[in-house]
């Protein structure tokens, strides 16, 4: 894929920088290795990119694909065949199968495959099992200040790591998300397509307050080896009035959205681009929309239950107008697909009014 392909200036930013630091880490390396392992992960990164709807090419979505490459010191070792590059042997020890998005914005049928590992989860690690609970101790944001393989190796006097750190900053919200990608409840970092999550730490430290972050890179989520830490310092807070606007305004795309996706559970396709959002209206035509809703929303047949799995609010949309959004997830159950996720963009109006901008199905 050529860089003229990629329409998201951030993106391509993020990109070269990983892939700078990749090299960086090669330098001692055979040439001829190092071209072919830059090859592999550019086209890694390449393919995550273009499997992501445009409404979904977030910042937070952007630094979620950097994190499952793990570090780039990592691609040190590739040279001397002692690591992989992550997707590179996905289709000799994972099992392939196909998943369809809906996309708003282009009306279309993507098929993206989805990475079942056949190895065991190891005992360090849990499917999750329980609802969110929040810690308000980890809300707010966070810096970066080392890398380090194991939390007991910290010194705040001597930093561990050489150079650069990839992960700057970090913000755990209140309803469990984060500008990672992943997701959180008291105890854990969750990476969401693996259900895998791994344990963070708060620790005091001579007066100050450090978080110890475990790294889910693709070691992590799809090797399943221990994970190594990011540690940070707290530098500000979620106030309870951003915390309310927000709840506030969650709750009313949460409404909107569900009155909306009433209208595709009972087939009334051309009802449901009436009421979407007028951006939505502008980007796709009613016959493309009835068209694409009948080709993959049908053959699901009867949604039998849905629940909210996360809801996130942002001002800022790639490939969208600045505004209000919220992001939200549903956990869906169809008479002939039991196990979906849902993923409805609602986006505030001038007229105060919550519509739908982007939907798809995984």
């Amino acid at each position: 894929m050529s860089d003229t392909s990629f329409q998201d200036k951030d993106w391509l930013r993020l990109r070269e920088q990983y892939l700078k630091q990749v090299e960086e880490a090669l330098a001692e390396s055979d040439p001829s290795s190092v071209e072919t392992i830059i090859n592999d992960v550019r086209g890694h990164l390449d393919r995550k990119f273009a499997e992501l709807p445009p409404l979904m090419r977030t910042w937070e979505n952007f630094q979620k694909i950097i994190t499952e490459m793990g570090p780039p010191s990592d691609y040190s070792e590739l040279a001397g065949g002692k690591r992989e590059v992550p997707g590179k042997r996905i289709s000799v020890r994972f099992i392939v199968i196909l998943a369809i998005f809906l996309t708003l914005l282009t009306g279309g049928l993507i098929m993206l495959p989805i990475l079942l590992p056949k190895s065991p989860v190891p005992t360090w690690t849990d499917k999750i099992k329980s609802a969110f609970i929040s810690e308000p101790a980890l809300v707010g944001k966070w810096v970066s200040v080392d890398f380090v393989k194991d939390a007991n190796e910290f010194n705040p006097d001597k930093k561990q790591w050489r150079g650069d750190l990839f992960l700057k900053d970090t913000e755990f919200r209140p309803d469990g998300t984060t500008t990672l990608g992943c997701f959180w409840t008291k105890g854990w970092i969750i990476d969401d397509e693996s259900d895998i999550k791994a344990e963070y730490e708060i620790r005091d430290i001579n007066g100050t307050t450090y978080l110890f972050l475990p790294w889910l890179s693709g070691d992590v989520t799809i090797r399943h080896q221990k994970p190594k830490y990011y540690v940070l310092k707290k530098v500000s807070e979620t106030t309870p009035q951003q915390q309310a606007e927000d709840e506030q305004a969650k709750k009313a795309a949460i409404e909107a959205a569900k009155s909306w996706l009433e209208l595709v559970d009972e087939s009334r396709y051309e009802q449901s681009w009436i009421e979407a959002a007028e951006f939505f209206r502008k980007n796709v035509s009613q016959e493309q929309w009835v068209n694409a809703l009948t080709g993959v929303r049908k053959p699901l047949g009867k949604a039998i239950s849905r629940e909210v799995i996360t809801s996130t609010y942002t001002t800022e949309v790639p490939g969208a107008p600045d505004g209000q959004y919220v992001i939200i997830q549903f956990k869906t159950s169809f008479e002939n697909k039991q196990k979906a996720v849902e993923t409805v963009t609602p986006m505030l109006e001038p007229n105060g009014r919550w519509r739908v901008s982007g939907y798809y199905i995984k």
